[in-house]
């Protein structure tokens, strides 16, 4: 009855994600910001953690009383959306990746529980140092989500984008 392979159903069963390229807006008020009015903190983190990236634009976020930073950025070929604090901590970092970029026990995962579904998107999410994969399935009626942990089990909690 413990078979890891039905904790994964489960999991993944039970955690239908909302995942867009600006999820938390979902949760609290978004505005698109011009980029000079991004704090110079938040810039210079995004500048040292990829130094080759294009800035692309940018939004500010308002969830509850908390205040964060979303930067759109092209980096070698891939759009990233980094997520900072007013003082530059960034908190996630949501990148489009392939499929073939998958760890292997998740694109087994997917493969086995939804060998009929193809995948509109992936996106790797790395928040507090843990990654996670969320990924957009076309199934045969509707889209649905799912979010993964490098193990190819369910992340127990819905994905921020």
């Amino acid at each position: 009855m413990c078979h890891p392979t039905r904790h994964l159903l489960i999991a993944l069963s039970l955690h239908v994600l909302l995942l867009s390229a600006w999820a938390l807006a979902a949760e609290g008020k978004e505005d698109e910001i011009p980029l000079d009015k991004v704090p110079k903190p938040v810039v210079a983190a995004v500048k040292k953690k990829f130094p080759e990236a294009k800035l692309q634009g940018a939004a500010k976020q308002t969830d509850d009383d908390h205040t964060f930073y979303e930067v759109l950025i092209k980096h070698k070929g891939h759009e990233i959306y980094v997520v900072c604090e007013p003082e530059g901590k960034i908190v996630e970092i949501d990148r489009e990746i392939t499929l073939k970029d998958l760890p292997k026990p998740v694109s087994e995962a997917l493969k086995k529980q939804f060998p009929k579904a193809t995948i509109v998107s992936i996106e790797e999410v790395t928040e507090d140092d843990e990654i996670t994969y969320a990924v957009i399935l076309k199934p045969q009626k509707k889209d649905s989500a799912r979010s993964l942990r490098p193990q190819g089990e369910g992340t127990g909690r819905r994905a921020a984008g």
